[in-house]
């Protein structure tokens, strides 16, 4: 959850390199978002989510709560 008047910037990064972002407005209220990515991996592979906390649009990224990120996968044979 996202305080409002702020905006999180998280970015998902596969071995070290970033992959792609996904950004939440609290735009007046408390906001929560989730995401979803189909990646191709290899085994040894290195996948997570990391926050960006630059200052956007007079933003900070700020979590609220239990600062929680959540993050699961699962194998296509």
């Amino acid at each position: 959850m996202v305080l409002e008047s702020n905006a999180l910037y998280l970015q998902l990064v596969k071995n070290g390199e970033y992959f792609d972002t996904m950004v939440i407005y609290g735009n007046g209220h408390f906001t929560t978002v989730s995401e979803f990515w189909s990646i191709e991996l290899a085994k040894g592979d290195d996948v997570w989510i990391r926050t960006d906390t630059q200052y956007v649009d007079g933003h900070l990224g700020t979590l609220h709560g239990w600062c929680n990120t959540q993050f699961s996968g699962f194998l296509i044979n």
